[in-house]
């Protein structure tokens, strides 16, 4: 995984971080069974964002003539938790100038 062009070790400062296959039901399963759908799951934010990315690439042609060529990109946005702390310490703030209206 990558913040950048720095190479960087995902459990260090997202510990218990888990990706994870999503199995779906017989009956609701996709007709192409190449596609997976995974669950990137963060129990724990830190205290900073952070703006992380892998790079993928198909590691064979399925089907004999056709381009190996597939190069992807996957972009992952880990908040911080010191945003949701300020966001709600501003909404309480907002609260209460409301009430103090009242009074």
């Amino acid at each position: 995984m990558y913040e950048g062009n720095s190479k960087v070790r995902i459990l260090e400062f997202l510990p218990g971080a888990t990706l994870q296959e999503v199995k779906s039901e017989p009956e609701s399963a996709r007709n192409n069974d190449s596609e997976k759908t995974y669950n990137f799951t963060v129990p724990i934010l830190p205290s900073d964002e952070h703006q992380l990315h892998v790079n993928c690439t198909a590691s064979e042609a399925k089907r004999q003539g056709e381009s190996t060529n597939k190069d992807c990109k996957v972009s992952f946005y880990i908040a911080s938790s010191a945003v949701r702390a300020g966001l709600a310490m501003s909404a309480v703030v907002g609260v209460v100038a409301s009430l103090l209206q009242f009074a």
